[in-house]
């Protein structure tokens, strides 16, 4: 098989990125002021999806509608492990593995496409408290996800949980609470827990509940445990199980308005480099018990522009369609990126 040199060259990055040992001891904390700071971003556009293509804009089932490379000089840039979307498309909501919050406003191309990020913003997360949430046994944030209540909800792993964040009426953001979640995700291995949250629409059949995906559940070729979980009543939640295709991790998931999921997926490793992919599960399919696999609708490898995708978001365009943005998490390495891409899927 021949390989186009993008793809010989991506795969050097990567196979060397795997071997970095970064080692930083200085806390994330004590580098913010306390109520955060605005940070300068600049944004350089992508040519294409496939840099053999860079016309082409279909990818499996969806419509690619552009993209950003974005960097800062700021030191705790990056590391995106969580998104949500305001309703239009231009207000994003962001939180960083190392329990950052990151905000920004998106210029956007009338067709949704990424163009600019302005009033960029970062700030530390409040835990449990007083205490900064980046000195706790919690700061290992890996999804967010905004409630019927408008609370922003924020998975952890470790001992694993979600902190539900209340807006205060001055705008700010309450201390978290802690909430009961089912004990099987807190027996998650202690790096592979709760790393995607989702909460169902209004109209949905699921309305009312988030659900909460393992990243990993065991060895790499174990189906995926997650979760429906029924935040007033926790012991009414109900499990269900996604069956592994191909040993990729979940690292994230959102729902579409019609109340089908769809989750990210990554794989990564020295003999296959890394690779990306999306499925969607139909609303109807899941049931307290059942083992889904869903529709796939993307699956990409090092030969197109993908990084460590961590954060899915998805919001509806004026005609009806959904569109989809993904934010990398670049590990605050200098071999990867914080890419953020945009994709249409007709509904």
């Amino acid at each position: 098989m021949k390989y186009s040199k993008t793809f010989i060259f991506s795969a050097l990055l990567f196979t060397f990125a795997l071997v970095i040992i970064i080692i930083d001891l200085q806390p994330v904390w004590s580098t913010y002021r306390p109520d955060g700071q605005t940070i300068e971003i600049t944004a350089a556009k992508l040519d294409g999806f496939d840099p053999d293509d860079t016309a082409e804009t279909s990818f499996g089932k969806l419509t690619f509608l552009g993209g950003l490379e974005l960097n800062s000089n700021e030191r705790w840039f990056g590391g995106f492990s969580g998104l949500i979307v305001s309703p239009d498309g231009k207000k994003l909501t962001a939180v960083s593995d190392r329990a950052l919050w990151f905000t920004a406003d998106l210029v956007q191309a009338k067709n949704g496409a990424p163009l600019k990020l302005t009033n960029a913003y970062m700030e530390p997360m409040d835990g449990i408290g007083k205490t900064a949430l980046a000195s706790t046994d919690k700061s290992d944030t890996e999804a967010l996800t905004v409630d019927g209540k408008g609370r922003l909800l924020v998975s952890y792993e470790g001992y694993g949980g979600i902190l539900a964040y209340k807006y205060k009426a001055n705008g700010k953001l309450a201390a978290p609470e802690d909430l009961s979640v089912p004990q099987d995700l807190h027996m998650l291995e202690k790096n592979k827990g709760i790393e995607a949250l989702a909460y169902a629409p209004r109209g949905s059949i699921h309305a009312g509940s988030v659900f909460a995906l393992s990243e990993r559940s065991g060895s790499s070729t174990d189906d995926r445990l997650a979760y429906e979980i029924n935040l007033e009543h926790p012991a009414r939640s109900n499990k269900f199980i996604i069956k592994d295709i191909d040993g990729y991790d979940i690292t994230d998931a959102a729902f579409l308005p019609n109340g089908d999921l769809i989750f990210l997926e990554r794989q990564i490793g020295i003999s296959v480099g890394l690779n990306f992919r999306m499925r969607r599960i139909a609303a109807k399919d899941i049931k307290p018990g059942a083992e889904v696999t869903g529709d796939v609708l993307l699956d990409v490898g090092m030969s197109k522009r993908i990084d460590n995708f961590e954060a899915l978001a998805i919001h509806s365009d004026q005609n009806g369609d959904a569109i989809l943005t993904l934010l990398s998490d670049d590990n605050h390495n200098m071999i990867q990126r914080t890419l953020l891409l945009r994709f249409k899927l007709a509904m």
